[in-house]
């Protein structure tokens, strides 16, 4: 396992800012049977309605995380750790 370049860190970044808060967001209206999903993203508030197709997505990531071996698992968390992206499999 390689040092992971810096690119991908802030790719990562990005995400756990811009895409996580909006697909956990949309998870819980799911949950909830909400009309609207309503988070706040960069400092903004941002509303749509619930995305099935999201909720599924979420679903998948937790899937996949929750199959791999403890030692890949550890190594996926220390990378995605500060990111953000930590937050879809809290």
């Amino acid at each position: 396992r390689d040092a992971i370049p810096q690119t991908l860190i802030d790719l990562f970044k990005e995400v756990g800012a811009y895409y996580v808060p909006a697909l956990l967001a949309n998870a819980k209206a799911l949950m909830d049977g909400a009309d609207t999903v309503e988070t706040e993203i960069d400092g903004a508030r941002w509303v749509q309605k619930p995305f099935a197709y999201q909720g599924k997505c979420l679903q998948w990531l937790r899937e996949q995380h929750a199959g791999l071996a403890d030692a890949d698992r550890k190594v996926v968390d220390d990378v995605l750790a500060g990111t953000g992206c930590e937050k879809l499999f809290a």
